[in-house]
């Protein structure tokens, strides 16, 4: 096992939340955590290994080759980040419309749903601003319904 010096850019609840975020987003997607993930992830929680670690150990365990480094602007990042921060807007309102007080307030969040579905869909894949733009935009939303996600 690689050990990396222990992580101090980021709190552990913030390596938390970060996981559980991913971990939601793949939900979405279909997908569950193997437990060989799970014990990596809780090992980057932990800070125990670094962020490049757990993505090393993740791309040896599928058998995915490393890629050369990228740089911030690259067209597939950005439209990838738009649709996953949607998917993570989309993953709130369902949480929110499954534990709604009301059947109204169910139909108000899951028309929200909808919305997001429209507007993540909308975004011209070959239009880098309109994603950057969707993508802060999606982020917004998601932090101003946060605090009601598991209240």
């Amino acid at each position: 096992m690689t050990e990396a010096a222990p992580i101090t850019s980021t709190s552990e609840a913030e390596r938390a939340r970060q996981v559980e975020e991913a971990v939601h987003s793949g939900r979405m997607e279909g997908l569950d955590l193997a437990p060989e993930d799970a014990a990596d992830a809780a090992e980057y929680v932990a800070g125990r290994i670094t962020l490049d670690e757990y993505g090393r150990r993740t791309r040896a365990r599928y058998g995915v080759a490393e890629e050369p480094q990228r740089g911030s602007a690259d067209p597939v990042v950005i439209y990838d980040a738009m649709r996953e921060a949607g998917t993570s807007l989309m993953g709130s309102f369902a949480w929110l419309a499954d534990h709604a007080p009301s059947p109204a307030e169910a139909e108000r969040w899951w028309a929200a749903y909808g919305e997001a579905i429209k507007q993540r869909d909308r975004v011209d894949a070959r239009d880098e601003l309109a994603q950057r733009r969707a993508t802060a935009e999606f982020i917004a939303q998601e932090r101003a319904v946060r605090a009601l996600v598991r209240a």
